[in-house]
């Protein structure tokens, strides 16, 4: 089994549901490496909700996203232009597949890891159903603008899958019994696996 990898020129793209545990495991990624980033879809999400009636429980207005799109464009301009090649970025947000802004997220934070020549590590994190509805009403969610609504945690199991673009360096882990340590130690295992495999020239990375 390969050590675990730093994330110097890795960008890891976490992709679930919301109470699926994305930030805490993107904090754990970045922990203790100084050039290592979170940078989580509230990141783009909060400066829009907080000036908005969101409430956390009724669907957002489709027309939040074009401002939160913007503010995100101008996070991935900044990474893009001004934070030096070797650093590393862990991204999080809430992508599904049949979703077109699911696509071009992933597509764009894609595009910066090639831009960068960044290994790129797309990861699917689940959890079932019901370790999700009570995650999403643990204590400081609301603050944070985020999903409290444990009825609709439920609804979006049965209807909706996490984004699987078929990428070669995909992991998905289940979450529902992992903390977000023993999730981080794992990614970082698989990321250890691609470097090697991509030093070898065996990776299509």
């Amino acid at each position: 089994m390969p050590p675990p990898a730093s994330l110097e020129r890795t960008i890891v793209l976490l992709a679930g549901f919301p109470g699926v545990g994305k930030l805490s495991v993107a904090r754990a990624l970045v922990n203790g490496s100084p050039n290592a980033r979170a940078v989580d879809n509230h990141l783009y999400l909060n400066p829009v909700l907080s000036v908005t009636p969101e409430d956390g429980a009724a669907p957002l207005p489709l027309a939040v996203w074009s401002y939160v799109e913007t503010v995100r464009g101008a996070v991935v301009a900044a990474i893009r232009h001004l934070t030096p090649l070797d650093w590393g970025f862990v991204f999080t947000d809430d992508l599904l597949e049949g979703d077109a802004r699911s696509l071009a997220v992933f597509a764009g934070v894609q595009a910066l890891a090639e831009v960068r020549q960044a290994v790129f590590v797309p990861v699917r994190l689940v959890c079932d159903a019901e370790t999700l509805a009570k995650r999403v009403v643990s204590a400081g969610r609301a603050g944070q603008h985020k999903e409290i609504d444990p009825d609709e945690s439920r609804k979006r199991c049965t209807r909706c899958k996490v984004l699987d673009t078929g990428h070669p360096a995909t992991l998905t882990l289940d979450t529902t019994r992992l903390s977000a340590d023993q999730t981080a130690a794992v990614i970082l295992r698989h990321v250890a696996r691609l470097k090697e495999a991509r030093a070898n020239g065996t990776a299509p990375l």
